[in-house]
């Protein structure tokens, strides 16, 4: 199984931005207000990338997911004696990509200068193929975005307007309530990443008329890429544009420090690092998973953290079903010492997601009552008890998933609580009914 790190990356990002933003670009954190929360302005990111025609490349890439998880994959097999060899081949090969991107860059920003909002960046993101015309409130490009990057309306934290740069807007006037914030997350090296992150820029700017910072979050293992500002010194005036990032190699020595000690964005980063170097080694996976489990119950994590934190790691760090078994045994022992009053979600987590495995490859082997404890109660119990508690089982599982599966294509991703809630229910009658409820009701507050 291929794992997703896409999918971890976007809820990471929009469940610990001001996590990630501590640590990103740590003298920002001040300026963030407290007194409402970021805003994920995804609708308006989807409008950039259709004036700026990006969906092509992001379906592209899309198709090409194989072969991307596979280069990750080649990324982190070539750590060790044999990583100098594998370095230097891929380097060779990204640069010469890099340099044509380079005089391909050149060429289009020959006329530009370094107002982003000038004529001049204008002409460039018109030989992109950008429509400027479609860059505005209301605009509804048709299909989705797909690739890992966030546009954040940030507050203004209270003092601090006056740190706020006025870029894009007038001198005078009522002082600004808020600013944005650009993220792209690369998992592998992209040679137009410094190219694209500008046109973003640009685009931003000229709509919001606010201050933007871009932030590029470089998660893939290669110690020799670091993207530098994108730029061209042609005649007449040239562009400079210059962005933060933050490679995670260069953070990974700073984790274990104090400083990163119950800090939600630093389990995220272990464990997606651990995934790139360990994937093809799972005993060391494992290891590195239970360390990272852990340490979620020893480092004083909030309720909702550890949950939200444990399902990213589980997404990140899969097993095979074997070291799965394993882990879940270990994990259930864990609980039992910690003796914490919220444990017995995780362990519901697990019973549910083993039980739904267990349907699908133990059914006749009267083993159903889930990865951990089907195949513990079925052995003492025998095979046909384990049959019918596994049926049973099994069908409230599946009414419960039919549930939430409703509400969210109807309403998008439903609050945890209503999830925890409707997890809870154990009477299938009940469930049949709540599911018809889900279908017609009219909006999610009246579920």
């Amino acid at each position: 199984m291929r794992t997703d790190f896409d999918s971890v990356w976007k809820e990471t990002l929009e469940t610990y931005f001001v996590s990630f933003l501590e640590t990103a670009v740590p003298e920002l954190a001040p300026m963030v207000g407290h007194d409402e929360g970021p805003v994920f302005l995804d609708q308006e990111l989807q409008e950039l990338a259709h004036a700026l025609g990006d969906e092509r490349s992001v379906v592209a890439a899309d198709e090409a997911e194989g072969e991307v998880a596979d280069e990750v994959a080649d990324d982190a097999e070539g750590e060790g004696e044999d990583a100098v060899a594998h370095d230097a081949a891929d380097d060779a090969a990204y640069d010469a990509a890099d340099d044509a991107n380079d005089e391909a860059n050149d060429e289009a920003a020959a006329a530009a200068c370094a107002d982003l909002t000038g004529p001049e960046t204008k002409d460039r993101l018109s030989r992109r193929g950008a429509d400027l015309s479609e860059v505005g409130p209301g605009s509804s490009p048709p299909g989705r975005r797909r690739r890992v990057d966030k546009l954040v309306r940030v507050p203004v934290a209270r003092g601090m307007e006056s740190h706020v740069p006025d870029t894009g807007r007038p001198t005078t006037g009522p002082k600004p309530t808020h600013w944005l914030v650009h993220v792209e997350v690369q998992v592998q090296r992209n040679a137009d990443l410094p190219g694209r992150l500008f046109d973003y820029h640009s685009l931003i700017v000229r709509r919001h008329r606010c201050w933007v910072v871009t932030i590029a979050l470089l998660a893939d293992l290669s110690p020799s890429w670091r993207p530098g500002p994108f730029a061209s010194d042609k005649h007449p005036r040239g562009i400079h544009f210059g962005f933060s990032s933050l490679k995670l190699i260069d953070l990974e020595p700073d984790l274990e420090s104090p400083r990163f000690t119950g800090h939600p964005f630093a389990m995220v980063a272990r464990a997606h690092l651990a995934t790139l170097r360990l994937r093809h080694a799972p005993e060391r996976l494992y290891a590195e998973r239970w360390r990272l489990t852990r340490r979620l119950y020893e480092e004083g994590f909030a309720q909702q953290d550890v949950l939200t934190l444990y399902r990213l790691i589980d997404r990140l760090m899969i097993l095979p079903a074997p070291l799965m078994v394993r882990f879940r045994q270990e994990l259930f022992a864990l609980e039992k010492a910690k003796n914490m009053p919220y444990v017995d979600t995780i362990s519901r987590m697990c019973r549910e997601e083993g039980l739904i495995e267990g349907l699908q490859t133990g059914r006749q082997e009267g083993r159903q009552e889930g990865r951990q404890e089907g195949l513990q109660t079925g052995l003492m119990t025998g095979r046909q008890e384990g049959r019918q508690e596994g049926r049973q089982e099994g069908a409230l599982i599946r009414a419960r998933e039919a549930v939430i599966e409703a509400l969210e294509v109807r309403f998008g991703e439903i609050p945890f609580a209503l999830r925890e809630q409707i997890i809870a229910r154990d009477d299938l009658a009940d469930l049949k009914s709540q599911l018809r409820r889900a279908i017609t009701v009219p909006t999610l507050e009246q579920f």
